[in-house]
């Protein structure tokens, strides 16, 4: 699914715990200008302060002073682990944590604990977020599991769900199209994915070729002995936010 389905996710999460004065704290390229934008369409006003950073800088203190001073409720952070965990390290130092944290699945990524001081600042700020996931109790997405474990002998990555999907519709476009003709088959992929439902979920497309409908797990930093994340809801574009935890 695209970045603009999952701001609607995180901005339903985010209306959710009360925020009021939001900023946002974005890498400056498509990823985090797309879901700066996408907040900005479903959040308006709430959100009071917009960065958008250089990944190569190394400090971030003049842009977190900026936070501080914005008197905000929480931050959306969208960044790479090198550069995000020096941010959560200055973020730290400077006190900001008294403030809630908020991401997509980027900031999902154990790589982020390998320091203490960044991981601790997620923990305080109660880090949560959204990343892709397959719908709630889907058998074909089970079976892919298990399928998978015993293959490999271990569990599958972020997007290894869609990554077998994308490959199915693409081979079934092949076979509508009923030739190796390029324009052929891509007339086709949209009425393949929309007899297709795999173990990512249904695969119909909208105008621009993304995916209509997505699901989204909402999970939190914890820690239980070591830092991880715990699983606290799910969001769909059918049936919106519910929250377990």
């Amino acid at each position: 699914p695209s970045d603009a389905e999952q701001t609607r996710a995180l901005a339903d999460l985010i209306t959710s715990k009360g925020v009021n004065r939001l900023a946002t704290f974005v890498v400056s390229n498509d990823y985090g200008i797309g879901i700066e934008t996408g907040l900005k369409k479903h959040l308006g006003n709430k959100i009071v302060l917009s960065i958008r950073y250089d990944p190569t800088k190394g400090d971030y203190r003049e842009e977190l002073n900026r936070v501080k001073q914005a008197n905000v409720d929480a931050v959306l952070w969208a960044m790479w682990v090198d550069s995000g965990i020096v941010v959560f390290k200055q973020a730290y130092d400077l006190g900001l944590t008294n403030i809630l944290s908020f991401g997509g699945e980027g900031m999902s990524d154990k790589a982020f604990f390998a320091d203490a001081k960044a991981a601790e600042y997620l923990l305080l700020t109660q880090m949560t977020g959204t990343k892709p996931a397959p719908p709630a109790e889907s058998l074909s997405s089970k079976r892919f599991v298990e399928a998978y474990r015993k293959e490999f002998g271990e569990d599958p990555g972020l997007f290894a769900d869609t990554t077998y999907d994308s490959t199915m519709v693409s081979a079934l476009s092949v076979a509508l199209a009923g030739e190796y003709n390029g324009a052929k088959i891509a007339s086709m992929i949209k009425a393949a994915a929309y007899h297709y439902i795999g173990p990512s979920g249904q695969k119909t497309m909208n105008e621009s070729g993304d995916a209509e409908q997505a699901s989204y797990e909402i999970w939190r930093v914890v820690k239980d002995g070591e830092y991880g994340f715990k699983k606290i809801g799910i969001w769909d574009s059918v049936t919106g936010l519910n929250l377990t935890g």
